[in-house]
């Protein structure tokens, strides 16, 4: 039997409400998505069967069974945020939800606000002000404001993407900046994500999950501008389709498994890097 990937959102999702999700009328066709080949100068398609549609806020929120535009965090405490303060609490929020009766959604939003606020007051009163690179940016603010809950495992995705891209690159700089290493973990944190969110109070539905993964990662994006915002929101969106693909209608594979399948579709040269200024396909290269 395949194993099941168990992690903090499988039990979010088991008090949510089956509400369908409701697709966005805007279906992106990715059939037409192409790279460049750096020693191939034809265009070489990556295609995948599954459009993908996306998922509002506000249609989330109806979804969880939360009242519309309920926000749980001041601007206050969002600014003094760490993305590593959710994965410092990630096993806090884990207690509370095993041991609490009655839990709903709202409950695990109010302990996962209450738990980052304890952060942020204590970043703040040590002035440890957010690096470049670990601050939350405007859109961010917003979903983490109204979802801490899923906040905290998104962001506990994004580390554990990082330390397997830092782990099988063996922290080349080279690698992990818009090179193949780079490509690895923004693949592989959407597919953490949309494994995560694909299971619901009865059923596994990765198109849900793989809608509430693209609107936090699209929000992670929203900031980034060029040929780093392409190859990511590209490679994210691999990401999302591999979890897709991977889906037998029940489980999915484990998550070493998943790792392993994503390396493989970097070095067959499925997402994209940065070389020389301009985009074009990974490849089997360690050290770019």
């Amino acid at each position: 039997m395949k194993k099941k990937l168990v992690m903090l959102f499988l039990v979010i999702n088991v008090i949510a409400s089956c509400t369908t999700v409701k697709a966005s009328s805007k279906m992106r066709n990715l059939s037409t998505d192409t790279i460049t080949s750096e020693n191939n100068p034809t265009e070489i398609s990556y295609l995948y069967d599954n459009p993908e549609s996306s998922i509002s806020p506000e249609e989330l929120s109806e979804y969880l069974g939360l009242e519309a535009g309920k926000t749980y965090l001041t601007e206050d405490i969002l600014n003094y945020i760490c993305q590593s303060d959710f994965e410092n609490i990630y096993e806090e929020l884990q207690i509370f939800i095993n041991t609490t009766d009655n839990l709903n959604v709202d409950l695990i939003n109010q302990k996962a606000a209450e738990l980052l606020t304890y952060a942020s007051e204590a970043n703040k009163k040590t002035k440890r002000l957010p690096e470049l690179y670990d601050h939350l940016n405007s859109e961010e603010k917003k979903l983490v404001a109204l979802y801490p809950g899923h906040a905290v495992v998104v962001y506990s995705c994004s580390k554990k993407a990082l330390s397997e891209s830092q782990r099988i690159y063996n922290n080349n700089v080279n690698a992990l900046t818009n090179g193949n290493g780079d490509a690895f973990r923004h693949a592989f944190w959407n597919v953490l994500m949309t494994v995560n969110f694909s299971f619901q109070q009865t059923y596994v539905d990765v198109n849900v999950g793989a809608n509430i993964a693209k609107l936090f990662a699209d929000a992670h994006e929203s900031e980034s501008s060029g040929l780093p915002k392409e190859m990511d929101l590209y490679n994210n969106m691999v990401g999302r389709n591999i979890a897709r693909n991977q889906f037998d209608g029940t489980w999915f594979p484990s998550e070493s498994s998943l790792s392993n399948i994503v390396l493989s579709e970097v070095k067959n040269g499925k997402m994209k890097r940065i070389s020389n200024g301009r985009l074009c396909a990974t490849d089997s290269k360690m050290n770019w």
